[in-house]
């Protein structure tokens, strides 16, 4: 495609990308009228960011908190401090989702980070980052981990990660394929991906109901390229 077609591509994607917006709005984060909605996402897809705000307002949320991140000012603080201070989460930082959590607010977090981006760091460092949060953000965790508080992880393109995933694209189209791919896969590209969605989560449910009822022991998977994989189902 050359990069005028890839303009006009991304172009016409708008109006189903304002939908994907509101698909996470309304049932991923179940926001309506006087909810608090927390957008975690990179200052890279800022613009998603706005249409994910305008909708949650359009929903009735009260409030919309944005926290931004930046992968390169994360590898830059992973570079330059030690463990021993990146194992110690900021108060500010506690008090901020533990007030958040709470007040009864939806999480969204945005996942477009590039999945090499933090290749050549000690891995012991963002896991001490990560650590140190869920024990010193107690509210907010058990918010999550108990369904206190309503959470969504969703993918948007971001140039890097979407180069790694169709390299041999100009970043532009890549940025557009990985839109594509992506509104395919959360069922955000037809007309109404709210009654969409409902109709995925009827089957889910259908199915869970028929694996819960059979009891089954294990799964086994085989096929005529060499696929041999048994996978063990948790009693009870």
């Amino acid at each position: 495609m050359t990069d005028q077609e890839v303009k006009i591509a991304l172009d016409a994607l708008s109006d189903q990308i304002d939908k994907y917006a509101e698909l996470l709005v309304k049932k991923g984060c179940a926001i309506s009228e006087g909810s608090q909605l927390v957008i975690n996402a990179s200052i890279e897809i800022a613009d998603f960011v706005r249409r994910v705000q305008r909708a949650a307002y359009a929903a009735g949320a009260e409030f919309v908190t944005v926290i931004w991140g930046d992968q390169e000012s994360s590898r830059i603080m992973y570079e330059n401090v030690d463990l021993a201070r990146l194992s110690k989460t900021p108060s500010w930082k506690i008090e901020q989702l533990n007030s958040l959590a709470e007040q009864g607010a939806a999480f969204l977090f945005l996942s477009s980070d590039n999945p090499n981006g933090l290749k050549g760091i000690d891995p012991e460092k963002p896991a001490a980052v990560s650590r140190a949060r869920n024990l010193e953000c107690d509210v907010f965790r058990n918010g999550m981990d108990f369904g206190k508080n309503v959470w969504c992880i969703a993918g948007v393109p971001a140039a890097e990660w979407a180069k790694v995933i169709f390299p041999e694209l100009s970043e532009a189209e890549a940025i557009y394929r990985l839109w594509v791919a992506i509104l395919d896969v959360a069922h955000a590209s037809g007309e109404d991906p709210q009654s969409a969605w409902e109709t995925h989560n009827a089957t889910f449910e259908k199915t869970k109901r028929f694996m819960n009822s059979h009891q089954f022991e294990e799964l086994r998977y085989e096929s005529s390229n060499g696929t041999n994989l048994t996978i063990g189902m948790n009693p009870g």
